[in-house]
């Protein structure tokens, strides 16, 4: 959340011999995980307040993202799949795989980088094939911008659009391109 100590929770969790309580407290607290260098002390109707406004998160989430109202399997990842109850309403079994809580960073390693545009060309600059390719280029150049390699990165998306409140003879194209990282 916004109030989240991100990167710094080595530094300022409570288990970390930090003064700020996190989620991670909460959690070490309530037997959840077993991180840090110590034992979290402080209010624990606190530390399993927390948790249970957590937990509710969770459950509301899972129940946002299913697409039917059979159980489902949940699989929990990331730094912070520790926090994930080991039940949920609606979700017929946690999964946890080995080395679950690092495969958000192994998936940010592996991950595609992307860029996209979005705007009006003018069609009368050549026509409709002229500006789907700018488009597309345009799409590749936003990605290498963000950091792909520009000899792997390809046109992934395009979609094309006529604008009929328009006076000229403009078409809104949104082009998405991706590539793999490039070596810096």
């Amino acid at each position: 959340g916004p109030r989240s100590v991100a990167y710094h929770i080595t530094d300022e969790a409570l288990v970390f011999g930090g003064d700020t309580t996190t989620i991670t407290d909460a959690a070490v607290a309530e037997g959840r995980t077993d991180v840090g260098t110590c034992q979290p002390e402080g209010d624990t109707a606190l530390f399993a307040a927390a948790l249970g406004q957590s937990d509710m998160m969770v459950a509301d989430a899972v129940d946002r993202v299913k697409t039917t109202r059979i159980d489902q399997p949940l699989v929990a990842v990331g730094g912070g799949s520790f926090v994930v109850p080991a039940s949920i309403d609606g979700v017929s079994q946690v999964h946890r795989p080995q080395h679950h809580d690092v495969a958000n960073a192994i998936g940010a390693a592996i991950a595609s980088v992307s860029g996209q545009v979005d705007r009006l060309y003018d069609i009368a600059d050549g026509g409709r094939d002229v500006v789907l390719a700018q488009a597309r280029s345009d799409a590749i150049d936003e990605a290498v911008r963000l950091g792909a390699d520009r000899e792997g990165t390809e046109v992934v998306d395009i979609e094309q659009f006529n604008v009929l409140y328009l006076s000229t003879t403009r078409l809104r194209i949104r082009a998405k391109a991706a590539g793999p990282l490039a070596a810096i």
